[in-house]
């Protein structure tokens, strides 16, 4: 288990850099189950790079990130041949509305993906979690779904079995089966 908390820093640039270093100087060979990063502040796209492609590389089963804000407000984006086979609970949370890349088409890359959680998320597939074979348990908090055709919302998972939503904006309608 690794745990970044940026709260106990007073200046978030020693945060990142601090972060940065763990993640290059720590060793790779041993297995890491859980990492989870809290940042507060305004959160640059190299920092969550390099928080995400060292959790993905390792083969991390859980990644818990939780932002105030990411300056470009939008999640990592990874190639769409990127398979992330090991990761068994994704739960993302902002304080302030950021793009999701992860629902819709590359969605298929989660092959194992049991539990989500997402936090002032911008959706932008009207169906974005049937590409998550094994999904049983998903939060949305405060989503917004951005399509100006599209207000129904989709949720189409065959074994989820928990389901707690929480003001969805922009929708009309939410479609679970």
């Amino acid at each position: 288990v690794l745990e970044f908390n940026s709260y106990s820093f007073k200046k978030l640039l020693v945060f990142d850099k601090f972060v940065c270093d763990v993640l290059r100087h720590r060793d790779h060979s041993a297995k890491l189950e859980r990492l989870t990063f809290n940042r507060s502040g305004s959160c640059s796209a190299k920092i969550l790079n390099s928080v995400f492609d060292y959790a993905f590389s390792l083969g991390v089963e859980q990644l818990s990130v939780n932002l105030q804000q990411s300056r470009n407000k939008t999640w990592p984006v990874f190639p769409v041949i990127a398979s992330f086979e090991s990761l068994k609970s994704l739960t993302l949370e902002s304080q302030s509305h950021m793009i999701c890349p992860y629902l819709g088409p590359i969605s298929r890359s989660f092959k194992s993906l049991t539990t989500m959680h997402l936090q002032h998320a911008l959706i932008k597939d009207p169906d974005p979690f049937s590409g998550f074979p094994m999904l049983e348990s998903l939060t949305l908090e405060d989503c917004h779904l951005c399509m100006e055709s599209e207000k129904t919302l989709r949720i189409h998972a065959l074994r989820l079995t928990d389901l707690t939503i929480s003001s969805l904006w922009n929708i009309s309608c939410c479609e679970v089966t």
